[in-house]
């Protein structure tokens, strides 16, 4: 693909998660469901609370809340946080979420002030924009979750089928104090390859997530038996 191409999806990729990222909520998910930015950032850094389903191509795989298959990877740097993760829920297959962490060792108070504020990014060399939906104390430092919204199934598989990774720098925040006093390492990145087998992967196992009304339809009660 010539440099002229590249650019021209890149900014379309761009734009459709500039408009993703209006969409978001307050936090990851969806909060009709009572699911507090919290628990989900507990969740992504503790990768303890859903059910594990299988590993592949270093990926691995969780059903959780009944609801949401998640998919998550480590960064490269340590394999306990900086997670890359992405969600598709029940009955909405189609679309798919994407959060990342990004850890930081410094300690200023300002990092909790981030939280539920726009961060600017540059991913894989276009402008963009996520949220922070929580900001944990790690070790020495600090976990920030970050929210990217949600995109069309078919729009982020083909993204990532040609970028097949994931190098995202913070380029700004909405507070006065300077970016490097918050953030010490403020790029990272994820090597994602056979992304379009991982995602297919995630979308037939949220097809297969048992729907409550079809269990009630091909399990009726019994009625009592005549004596």
């Amino acid at each position: 693909m010539s440099c002229r191409a590249e650019g021209v999806f890149s900014f379309f990729l761009s734009g459709l998660r500039r408009l993703s990222s209006s969409l978001q909520t307050a936090v990851a998910f969806d909060m009709r469901k009572g699911i507090p930015a919290l628990i989900i950032s507990l969740f992504l850094t503790t990768r303890a609370s859903g059910m594990p389903l299988e590993t592949y191509q270093g990926w691995e795989y969780h059903l959780w809340e009944e609801d949401f298959i998640l998919f998550q990877r480590p960064g490269e740097l340590d394999s306990k946080v900086e997670l890359l993760t992405f969600v598709l829920e029940k009955n909405q297959c189609d679309r798919v979420i994407q959060l990342f962490e990004l850890y930081t060792m410094t300690n200023h108070p300002d990092l909790e002030r981030l939280e539920n504020t726009k961060v600017e990014l540059r991913e894989n060399g276009s402008p963009t924009d996520g949220k922070v939906i929580d900001v944990q104390p790690h070790k020495s430092g600090h976990i920030v979750l970050i929210n990217m919204g949600h995109y069309r199934y078919n729009d982020i598989r083909d993204y990532y089928n040609y970028h097949q990774r994931f190098r995202v720098t913070i380029t700004s925040h909405q507070l006065s104090t300077p970016l490097d006093t918050l953030f010490d390492l403020p790029t990272k990145q994820w090597s994602i390859p056979h992304f379009q087998e991982v995602l297919d992967r995630a979308h037939d196992h949220c097809l297969k997530i048992p729907d409550p009304r079809l269990v009630k339809l091909s399990n009726p009660p019994q009625k009592g038996l005549k004596t």
